[in-house]
């Protein structure tokens, strides 16, 4: 009898500190979870601040940038709809793990975007620059050439009123026929370097270096071109370089096919040859070696000193 009453007295004690322990356990998982939610609360509410924050950057970016608007506006929307399921459910911590993973690829994007609209800023702004430049030359050259037609017009009307007081008076013809002659002659050798006695031939190259000419397209080694640069007092004294184009049947250019760059043109040549010029006649011949062997049929030679076309010929090879 004494025996059992110790072994419920044991059995008693026990499940009273079962009930002391489970009581502690309730109570302090109650106190776990309730802090648990106060952090995901928190958690909560900082995502709803950070994606209302980013919304406000939505509206500002759309607004400075219009090229982007249909793609910031698309993103945009997909923050609002990740703000709306944020406030309307109530996360545990793996959902708000999956918010903050969203929200991180939502700013990259924005912020790729921005970018992307900056470097396009940048190339509108340098693209205006050129423009403006562009323009700037063009009025630069407009006002040049409206001060030329003035000064043409102003020189016209002086000639025209030096010819009408010089036909008023006829004791003045002899004076007048001389000054006409004059202002022709000061015309005409203000013009640019002329040529005359044009001759293009087809010549063979002997083992001594002597050129003889030949009609057989074949037997051709050069094409020569002479002629003579004719006198022009007002032409500056000093070296010239003479270019000659030689283009075959089929349109194309031989001999040295050599570029040179003028301010507004590039100019292909067969042949070159350096001279100097002293204002007076000047006889000029320059050779176009051949690369390959030359076809039949008719060629045309351009001849110019610098970038001025000073004259044109053909020959016909056998």
């Amino acid at each position: 009898m004494g025996r059992q009453k110790i072994i419920l007295a044991s059995i008693a004690g026990v499940l009273f500190l079962f009930v002391i322990g489970l009581g502690i356990y309730i109570l302090t998982n109650e106190k776990g979870k309730e802090k648990q939610h106060i952090a995901l609360a928190k958690e909560k509410s900082q995502m709803e601040t950070e994606l209302n924050e980013l919304m406000t950057r939505y509206d500002e970016t759309v607004s400075e940038n219009e090229s982007y608007k249909r793609e910031l506006t698309y993103l945009k929307n997909k923050v609002q709809d990740l703000l709306d399921s944020l406030a309307f459910n109530e996360p545990d911590q793996g959902a708000l793990e999956r918010y903050k993973k969203e929200i991180e690829k939502y700013k990259s994007e924005r912020e790729q975007l921005v970018k992307l609209a900056e470097q396009l800023k940048k190339k509108n702004i340098s693209l205006k620059s050129q423009v403006n430049k562009s323009n700037k030359k063009l009025n630069e050259t407009t006002e040049k050439l409206n001060q030329t037609t003035e000064n043409l017009q102003k020189t016209v009307a002086s000639l025209q009123e030096t010819s009408t007081a010089l036909m008023s008076n006829m004791q003045y013809s002899d004076s007048l026929d001389l000054q006409t002659e004059s202002l022709r002659n000061i015309i005409k050798e203000n013009s640019v370097l002329t040529l005359s006695n044009l001759v293009v031939d087809a010549v063979k190259e002997k083992s001594n270096g002597r050129l003889v000419p030949t009609i057989k397209a074949w037997k051709t080694d050069k094409v020569r071109t002479c002629f003579t640069l004719s006198p022009n007092r007002l032409a500056k004294i000093g070296e010239r370089n003479v270019y000659v184009q030689v283009i075959n049947p089929s349109d194309k250019l031989i001999g040295e096919r050599q570029k040179v760059v003028f301010d507004d043109l590039d100019l292909y040549y067969s042949g070159k040859n350096t001279v100097f010029y002293e204002k007076k006649p000047l006889n000029v011949c320059v050779l176009a070696p051949r690369r390959e062997v030359l076809v039949k049929g008719s060629y045309y030679i351009n001849v110019f000193v610098e970038d001025q076309l000073i004259g044109s010929s053909t020959i016909n090879l056998r």
